[in-house]
């Protein structure tokens, strides 16, 4: 049930590092789910995600530099309001959309937002939620899935995309208690794991609102949130196991969803619908070749190594001297060696160049960090005598650069006596120049 989708620019998010699929699920609460990640309860993050509200304390918050931030408010509540359908249950993967069927007594969802970053080695997930109403106890699920997913605002049969290693992460508190139980199941063949308390180990924090806030998430709509009726959560996903430390992974998508009580077999109602981010803890890298002469873009091959025993080789473009090569770990020790120039050029740097990758990158990221490379172009010279008369002179030519005393090419010629061609006395040819200034001597028959 998602009125619009958007990006860091307002625009509808396109690109997808790591997308994440949340679905809220709430006993009687309904909200906007947010993820959102604490700093010194979980690890480096300064992300304030157990404060309970949105602005800054002096670290990042929902309307303060959230990173990779994207947010979604739900479809109006009402007879246009969708919602699983149907007695759908966390397990199903093919599940029916339905408008116009939340109980008064189930949690109605007003926005959901969702950011993230890499700090280090570690990556971080921040969630936060809304709910339009007060239902009692909270029980969200955040869906998160590697594959993309359909279009769930239409209504009518739908088949969920999961793959192994896909999140259902639980967040819930009962009663009056405003502190979040955090849980991390995986999907398998086998379905949901059983769950593991991130809350407990250290991995996640979070909080509801303790007192009324106002907020306007992504500039969404300034809404007033009575007490409960906003919550927010952080997540250190390398602490949680699931992003391996200076790993690279990458989700596709993520929805928040409502779920009637905290049994896993319980009903989802209401949800919505599922947003892209921009959220990946993997890197790019580019190489750019150009000739030392500007504007001249030029193909050429370069072999990468890196971290893990990464090798690869790759060309640059004819048509504007580029590669891109995205889906990295992150971090330094990666190194560029240009080993085969274009036909006509040598290549200037045959070491190899040192290169960082920067997670949260990919290919389209503005201000993606280029390696760049230079070729120069060589000329041949040939410089002949030739005698009228045949034998009736002979001639030396040498040939050096200006400024040295070094001969270059086949100079002098002749070392002594005459060519075989008795009318050529000699000629001196260099080959593969670099550009400059170049003096040849030729003396003609003292």
């Amino acid at each position: 049930m998602t009125e619009r989708v958007l990006g860091p620019g307002g625009g509808p998010r396109r690109r997808r590092l790591w997308h994440v699929f949340v679905v809220l699920a709430l006993t009687g609460i309904g909200g906007v789910l947010v993820f959102a990640m604490g700093a010194s309860a979980i690890g480096s993050s300064t992300f304030e995600s157990a404060d309970g509200n949105t602005v800054s304390n002096g670290g990042k918050d929902w309307e303060s530099n959230a990173p990779n931030l994207s947010a979604a408010n739900d479809a109006q509540t009402g007879q246009n309001d969708n919602s699983f359908g149907q007695g759908t249950a966390e397990g199903d993967v093919n599940v029916t959309v339905v408008t116009g069927s939340i109980p008064n007594s189930k949690a109605d969802l007003g926005r959901f937002a969702a950011a993230g970053e890499t700090i280090g080695t570690d990556s971080y997930l921040y969630l936060a939620w809304a709910r339009e109403n007060d239902s009692g106890s909270v029980n969200f699920d955040f869906e998160i899935n590697k594959l993309a997913q359909e279009d769930l605002t239409v209504p009518g049969p739908h088949h969920l995309n999961r793959s192994n290693g896909d999140l259902l992460i639980g967040y819930s508190y009962q009663g009056n208690t405003l502190t979040p139980d955090i849980n991390l199941r995986t999907w398998s063949a086998a379905g949901w794991s059983d769950p593991v308390n991130l809350s407990t180990n250290g991995c996640a924090d979070g909080s509801g609102n303790a007192s009324q806030i106002t907020e306007n998430i992504f500039n969404l709509g300034s809404r007033v949130r009575a007490i409960g009726r906003f919550g927010e959560t952080g997540i250190n996903l390398t602490c949680a196991g699931v992003v391996p430390a200076g790993a690279c992974d990458a989700f596709s998508s993520a929805y928040v969803k409502s779920r009637a009580s905290q049994a896993i077999t319980s009903e989802v109602k209401d949800f919505i619908a599922p947003v892209h981010l921009s959220l990946s803890n993997c890197g790019a890298l580019k190489i750019s070749k150009n000739s030392i002469k500007p504007n001249t873009p030029l193909q050429a091959s370069f072999s990468i190594t890196g971290p893990n025993n990464y090798s690869n080789t790759v060309q640059t473009s004819a048509t504007d001297g580029t590669v891109c090569i995205a889906g990295l770990v992150p971090g330094s020790g990666y190194s560029i060696t240009e080993t085969a120039a274009p036909a006509g050029y040598k290549i200037d740097n045959p070491n190899a160049v040192a290169y960082t990758v920067v997670a949260n990158t990919d290919c389209s990221s503005a201000g993606l960090v280029t390696a760049a490379f230079t070729d120069t172009p060589l000329t041949d010279i040939t410089v002949e005598a030739k005698t009228q008369a045949t034998g009736g002179t002979q001639s030396s030519i040498s040939c050096v650069k200006q400024g040295t005393t070094t001969h270059i090419g086949n100079s002098p010629e002749p070392d002594s006596g005459f060519t075989p061609n008795p009318k050529v006395e000699a000629t001196g040819t260099t080959s593969g120049v670099a550009p400059g200034t170049y003096v040849c001597t030729v003396v003609v028959d003292p």
